[in-house]
């Protein structure tokens, strides 16, 4: 093999390597990291889907901060004000779709596994119950109720 034959050939292997890397170094850029192995975040199925029910000053101060732990998946915003609504949902990045008035909607979901309950203080007990009843993890500012009668028990 002459010398030209060997430039030639080191060109063309170079050429072909090139084009194969960068192939494959673009696929990979669509491929999850997950995939890889290189996500730190639990799987979708490993984490819990939350819901906040009130979204006043408390409810987006908790929304904010449940945003940033893995292991938890925000996929509902209920409040009765549209304004706290709209805000949390583009917080949360979520879809109007998203976005509830009607706390019972949110229990309803099947996909929820706890709600953050953050309305007025006269609305904790009975939201807490009608959640809990619907067999959901509950997180709900203090107080719960105003007496012992009122939280539920006879």
């Amino acid at each position: 093999m002459g010398e030209a034959s060997f430039v030639y050939l080191m060109k063309s292997s170079r050429r072909t390597f090139l084009k194969a890397s960068a192939a494959f170094s673009s696929g990979l850029l669509i491929v999850p990291s997950s995939v890889l192995g290189d996500d730190k975040r639990p799987a979708p199925s490993e984490r819990i889907t939350l819901a906040f029910i009130g979204t006043g000053n408390m409810g987006t101060n908790n929304l904010k901060a449940f945003l940033q732990d893995e292991r938890v998946q925000v996929v509902a915003i209920c409040d009765v004000d549209e304004k706290h609504r709209a805000n949390a949902l583009e917080i949360a990045g979520l879809k109007p779709s998203d976005g509830y008035g009607d706390f019972r909607q949110v229990l309803a979901r099947k996909d929820i596994d706890a709600v953050m309950i953050a309305t007025p203080d006269h609305w904790h007990s009975y939201i807490t119950i009608a959640a809990a009843n619907a067999g959901k993890d509950i997180y709900c500012e203090k107080p719960l109720a105003a007496s012992i009668r009122e939280g539920g028990h006879r």
